[in-house]
């Protein structure tokens, strides 16, 4: 589930398996594909995870999901110039978790809230989600 102020959005899809570390270059579990959203000043993540990494004796590590913000912007004369972009990742990361992250027996929920008010003149042009 990821909320863009008040339009909230559901995505369901099990990740199995050794996941790349944060790498753009990794396929994203999801995309938004063409989108423009503006005026945003939060974006929230909420994810559900399940880990079976004590199977494995690990103690240590980071994991989760990082959300790659695309944001759009003018260089020059608005009506002359073509838009340009830049990116900003946020994420949902296993040290900020509630209880023991690499021993999740059953599904437990974990999200955060983002500030992007510095952003707010850019609109949010696509979003991309990576397990890391």
């Amino acid at each position: 589930m990821w909320e863009i102020d008040d339009k909230e959005f559901s995505l369901s899809k099990a990740y199995k398996g050794f996941p790349g570390h944060n790498n753009t270059e990794d396929q994203p579990i999801w995309d938004s594909g063409d989108i423009y959203y503006k005026d945003m000043t939060r974006i929230g993540i909420r994810a559900d995870f399940k880990t079976f990494l004590h199977e494995f004796k690990t103690i240590s590590g980071n994991y989760g999901l990082a959300l790659e913000i695309t944001f759009q912007y003018i260089d020059g004369d608005v009506t002359s110039s073509t838009p340009l972009t830049f990116k900003k990742f946020v994420e949902l990361d296993s040290s900020s978790f509630f209880g023991d992250p690499y021993n999740y027996i059953a599904y437990f929920s974990n999200e955060d809230v983002f500030d992007i008010e510095e952003y707010t003149d850019f609109p949010i042009v696509r979003l991309r989600l990576f397990v890391y």
